[in-house]
């Protein structure tokens, strides 16, 4: 699940439809709030064989959309019975990282969740929105990670943050930086040994202006594929990529 307004491409899939919802209560279709298109007239009208103009396409759109139709009205029923155990920021990734805590802690089987926080596309003004950015950031996992484990799920919570980009070392004329090859990547939850994995970045050895990697992600990926959610990481990535000792 996308806790999103669009669903990120990182999840789009083949044979599975992935929701994206941005907060329970804008969770639905419009046709629900309609006083001449209600939930029993998009439903008669899924179920209809009589349509004009049916086809194969028509059939799997009306599908997918009575899907998460009756997944908006599920949902909320499923987790109401949940209670935060923490104090969230009133951020969006608070906000996300709450409702993410309240899936997980009802325990409808959701394997993988979705969260995000930007902008760090920092060409301007780079210090004042990395604190800001990073401080919510803090703020949001310290109240995840403490309503987890009051619910006693810490340990099967895994996180992982990644970006599309880094940055490049040096100042612009507007006082950020512009994008750069390498990045770092957080791990975090009860099964992860702390530390550092790869050697710290130097500033005395850049690449064009770029610090050096010395962990490829996809070495992060493949951890976290054949490690946490038991999955063969080969025909996902690619084979080859060294996985870290990051997990008990």
């Amino acid at each position: 699940m996308a806790i999103a307004d669009v669903l990120p491409e990182a999840l789009v899939a083949d044979r599975v439809d992935v929701a994206a919802i941005a907060q329970l209560s804008g969770y639905g279709l419009t046709s629900d709030r309609s006083k001449t298109l209600g939930r029993d007239a998009f439903h008669a009208f899924v179920a209809a064989n009589d349509v004009p103009f049916r086809s194969p396409y028509l059939a799997q759109v009306a599908e997918i959309e009575d899907h998460a139709q009756r997944g908006s009205e599920e949902l909320p029923q499923l987790v109401a019975g949940y209670a935060p155990a923490a104090t969230y920021p009133a951020t969006p990734i608070g906000r996300s990282l709450a409702l993410a805590a309240q899936i997980i802690g009802s325990k409808l089987g959701t394997r993988v969740l979705f969260v995000q926080l930007g902008s760090f596309d920092t060409h301007t003004t780079q210090k004042g929105t990395q604190d800001r950015l990073l401080a919510d950031f803090a703020a949001g996992i310290s109240a995840f990670y403490a309503d987890l484990a009051a619910h006693g799920s810490d340990g099967r919570v895994l996180t992982m943050t990644f970006s599309e980009f880094g940055r490049r070392v040096a100042e612009n004329g507007s006082r950020g930086t512009d994008h750069g090859s390498a990045a770092p990547v957080f791990v975090i939850g009860g099964g992860v040994k702390g530390g550092v994995y790869g050697e710290h970045p130097s500033l005395d050895a850049l690449d064009n202006g770029n610090l050096r990697y010395t962990t490829d992600f996809r070495s992060v990926y493949a951890t976290v594929l054949e490690q946490w959610l038991g999955r063969p990481s080969s025909g996902i990535i690619g084979p080859g990529f060294t996985q870290l000792p990051l997990l008990t």
